[in-house]
Order: C-alpha cells, then structure tokens, then sequence
C-alpha cells in the first residue's frame, strides 16, 4: 500500500513497538514551500496513524485503510496487506539509500541507531536548537531538536544543496486516542469504486474486516436490515451533541443519548461513571443506547455489565457483546437459536464458532438443534454458560436458556416466564420490526428448541381453549414454533384456531402453516381459510403452501405477476379443494 503526498511515503514494514501516542504536524520548506495548513499526523505502534493533509484525511487502522475526503465525506477503503505500516519523512526513490528508513513520529530511533555527529548550535525561527549531521559521500542529513531532544527541523542536503527541509510546527507524545484512528461519522463508504449501503455506526471498529470477509454485496444484499439495525448508521453519525456522558446519563429514557455514549467509547471513564453507567443501561429502553453503554464498559474493562448484555432483548446486542468479551461463557450466545440479520452478526458468530470449535463448519453447526450444539461444546464452558443464565432467569433470554438446557425444575419455570412476556406484550400496541417483534421471534426460535414438545402442546391446547385477546401473542409464537418442532399432537389445536374470532391474520396464517406440517388435510381448509379474507402477504404466503401441499398452482400467479387476483385465487382454491 502506497501513499504519495509532498513528503509523504508509506510502505508496508515488519512491526515496531511505540507507545504512547506520536502527534505531529509540519509542513515543507524545500523544495517547494508548502502552503496552508500543515499536515498533521498522528501515529500509534506501526499499525494506527491518522493523516491529514488540506481536505484529505487518511486513517490506518491494522488492515483496514480508509481515504476520506473531507469535504464530500467519501471514504474508500482499502486493504493493508500484513496491517503493518511505515511512514518515511523522504520517498527511498529519491535519497541515497543510506537515509533509508527515517520514518515520522520515529525520528529519535533513526537518529540513535545511526552515526550523527554533533554540530554548532543554531536558531530555527527564534529556537535554540542542537544540530546532528549524519553525512555519507556528499550527502548529509541534519537533525535540528529542541532543549526536549525533539525535533524542530530536518534537511537532506546533497552536493552542497538543499534536496529537502522540514519544519515540524508541533511534535509530542500524548495518551493513545483510539477515536483518531475510526472512521469519521458522516462517510459514504466505496469500495473498489462501488458505494456500500450504509451499517449501524455502533460496528464501525469492526466495519473493515466484515468488508474484507464478506465483501460489499453482502452488504448490498442486506441493506434493508443493516439500515433498520440499531441506528444511526455511519452516514447518519456526523451529528454532533454538547452533551457529556454525565448529562445523557441524567435524560430521562427514550432521550437519544448516543453521540454522547459514541464519544464516550473512544475514551478512558471514570470509574463513578462507569458504576452510573452500568446502572442505567439496565433500564435503558433503547437498544442503541445500551449498544454504546457496552462499548464504553468493555472499552474500560467492566467485564460484569458486559456479561449482562449476553442476556439482552435484542439479538445485535448479544452478538455485540459476544464479540467484545471474546471469552468461553461469552461464546456459548452461539448455543442459542440463530438469526444472522446482516454480514455483522455473521461475522461474529462464526469467529466464535472458530474461537471455540476450530475447523467445524459453522453451517453445520448452525444448522443443527440447539442441544446438538450443546453436545459439541466443553462441558465447563456449558456450565459456565447454564450458571450465568441462571443469573439471569428473569429475563427472557436468561428464562430460554433454562428452557432449551435446564433441568425439569428450570424448564418449567422459564416456560412461565416466556408465557409472562407474551402476555405482557399483547398489552403493548404490536409494531412491525419493534422491540416485541423481534424479541417475539426469539422466543419462537426457543419454543422451536424446547426439549419436551409435549409441554408445547399443553400450553397450546390451554391457550386455545381459553383464548382471550390477552393470549393472541402467546398463541401466536406457539403456533409459529410448531411449524419448527415436531409435535404431531398439536393438530386438533392448530386446527381450532381458524374459528377464532380475531382481526390478528397473522395468527390464521401462522396456525394454518403449523397444521400442514401434521395434517395436510385439515390445513388445507384452514389455509383456504388465510385466503378468504383477501389480505395481503397472507394470502400470498397460505397459496404458497397450498400450492406445495397439492402440487397445483394457482392461475394467473407468477412469471411477471408478483401478487394472485385474490379473488379468482379464492374461487379456483375453493373448487379445487372441494
């Protein structure tokens, strides 16, 4: 990788070990003067720098190279081969080779290992400066430092004249800043010339080496869900906010405290508000929110609040959490019951399979029951894993947990649980792709898993013979999870459900789909039921299985006709399956 800008060459180099932070800025003075602001540059080891140069911004980061330009907030990125990078002050193209290897932010190293010989000192811009010459042939280098030993100027002279001088306008070591070597909120990314939907901003650290193995039409191909996942996405991080953590921290709930919280994970907290902190993601109703609240804990190394998000409503979370603990309780979150929405939970699902099952298939893995999973894992990770979710068996993914590989004791009581939280949400107004709607198909995955699928049926005949509106969402999950399980005595149940009396269709359709899997007879009359009321995607999606139970297709429907006449589909279904 190669970066060409008046004194600037970067050439990809084994690794070095610099700390703390290097923060430079200066501009050139031979052989041309550099005008406007100087180019700043600020270096961490040899795998982070940050440059900027007039309206061009590049950051290093390992692998990942992101060029910028500031004014459209473009962003292209590109790949570090080995992640390693060396900045040289001369381009070796154009110096004699033994100045080679002088690199920014490593001026003292180069001068230590090298024969400089002490000058007479002299003034540069009204500073009292020491002077170190190195010469080869005709051929010097001097080294111009202040009463600190830092450097003040450069020059490479050859044959008595000036091929290059530097004037460093600021040079210091400061405290690693993690949030100068991320990707400025507000870029469109590109990447070899094609632009890249745009990702929640909370995955930004991980945002390269999703790219590097996944590509950008995996993104593409999950724009919708990256876009609804956990806002803002990056294009939308570019505002700004004058509140402090502290401040967001006393908002009431529902305040959208995240360019506070993004600010705060790029920096070391104090321990009173890390405990503040802690405290209060465990009431935050916002998903993104506590996003950031776990960044920040893991950033200062508060292990116990992020073992809490393990457990969270809302699956990113727990993936997030996954990834940012790297730990063997933390990597048993691939036992539960899977649904990657976007190349990020892809990504960290299947390094944890990697961290814990080295070369197994993580298809294989993941296509298989939550108790085949468990069967291939170490039994004390398990148990780690069982005892922290006993920790958490009042909370919905702590109680499904319990129910997939708890004892008879812990089944049943998560199985209250489960059924206290639909209840609970049949009292909240039911949004599409909300909070409950996707914590809703958790728990439908998890009933899917449920060891005892006759328990499943009990509950379900319950239900049925003692509906009420307040059960429609328990009813709901049932149904669906009974088109994943294997529980031939829910039949009859199933069946009774198309005489409910409910505007909820999805529960028709849901019950309908469930039956066919047990009894194909029965379902056709309930499915033919989905269709009659002429509603949309239901009728589609009941003529779908209609259409596989019988092997018919419906007139008129596909090949340039993306939705049936519903009416006519009505008419040919109820003649056909007379």
């Amino acid at each position: 990788m190669r970066l060409m800008l008046p004194v600037l060459f970067i050439l990809c180099s084994l690794p070095l070990l610099a700390e703390p932070m290097t923060a430079l800025s200066f501009r050139m003075l031979e052989p041309k003067l550099e005008e406007g602001p100087p180019t700043k540059l600020w270096r961490h080891r040899d795998d982070q720098f940050r440059l900027e140069y007039q309206e061009f911004l590049q950051i290093n980061d390992g692998f990942d190279i992101w060029s910028i330009n500031m004014k459209t907030n473009k962003a292209v990125y590109s790949v570090d081969p080995d992640g390693k990078s060396r900045i040289w002050i001369f381009s070796p193209e154009q110096i004699p080779e033994a100045f080679h290897g002088l690199e920014l932010g490593k001026e003292r190293e180069f001068i230590d290992s090298h024969p400089f010989q002490e000058k007479a000192g002299q003034e540069v811009d009204g500073i009292t400066c020491n002077v170190l010459e190195y010469a080869q042939g005709d051929a010097s280098l001097r080294f111009y430092t202040d009463a600190k030993s830092q450097p003040v100027m450069v020059e490479l002279t050859s044959g008595g004249q000036v091929i290059f001088k530097i004037r460093y306008e600021s040079y210091q070591l400061l405290p690693w800043d993690r949030g100068l070597f991320r990707l400025p909120g507000g870029s469109q990314i590109e990447v070899e010339g094609q632009p890249v939907p745009s990702s929640s901003a909370v995955y930004e650290p991980w945002l390269g080496e999703t790219l590097r193995a996944y590509g950008p039409r995996n993104f593409e191909h999950f724009k919708d869900h990256l876009k609804e996942d956990l806002a803002p996405t990056v294009e939308q991080a570019k505002q700004q906010t004058t509140l402090s953590l502290s401040e967001a921290l006393d908002k009431e709930p529902g305040f959208a405290q995240w360019p506070a919280l993004s600010a705060a994970s790029r920096k070391p907290v104090e321990q009173a508000l890390l405990t503040k902190l802690e405290a209060w993601l465990k009431v935050q109703p916002d998903a993104t929110d506590r996003a950031w609240a776990y960044r920040i804990l893991a950033q200062n190394e508060q292990w116990d609040g992020v073992k809490w998000g393990l457990f969270d409503d809302y699956a990113s979370n727990r993936y997030l959490c996954m990834e940012l603990l790297e730990q063997p309780v933390s990597d048993m979150t691939i036992l539960l019951p899977s649904r990657p929405l976007n190349p990020f939970h892809y990504n960290f699902l299947e390094a944890a399979v990697q961290r814990r099952l080295g070369d197994v298939s993580p298809g294989a893995f993941f296509d298989s029951s939550v108790r085949e999973r468990a069967a291939q894992i170490d039994k004390t990770h398990l148990q780690q894993y069982l005892t922290l979710a006993k920790a958490n068996k009042d909370r919905v993914i702590g109680a499904g947990v319990l129910l997939m590989l708890g004892s008879d004791q812990e089944r049943s009581q998560a199985l209250g649980r489960l059924e206290d939280e639909l209840l609970a949400q049949a009292e909240r107004p039911d949004v599409f792709h909300g909070q409950d709607f996707w914590l809703r198909g958790d728990i439908i995955q998890i009933f899917a898993n449920h060891p005892e699928t006759e328990e499943l049926t009990e509950l379900l005949t319950r239900t049925v013979e003692s509906y009420s509106p307040k059960k429609e969402m328990l009813l709901l999950a049932l149904a669906y999870s009974l088109d994943y399980a294997d529980a031939p005595g829910a039949a009859s149940s199933l069946a009774r459900v198309s005489q409910i009396q409910t505007d909820n269709y999805d529960l028709y359709l849901a019950s309908a789909l469930a039956l066919s899997k047990y009894d194909e007879e029965k379902a056709k009359g309930s499915l033919l039921h989905v269709v009659s009321l002429k509603r949309q995607p239901f009728v589609s999606m009941a003529l779908l299985r209609l259409e596989k139970l019988t092997g018919q297709k419906t007139p008129g429907w596909g090949e340039g006709r993306l939705h049936p006449d519903m009416d006519e589909a009505y008419k040919f279904w109820e003649e056909a399956l007379r």
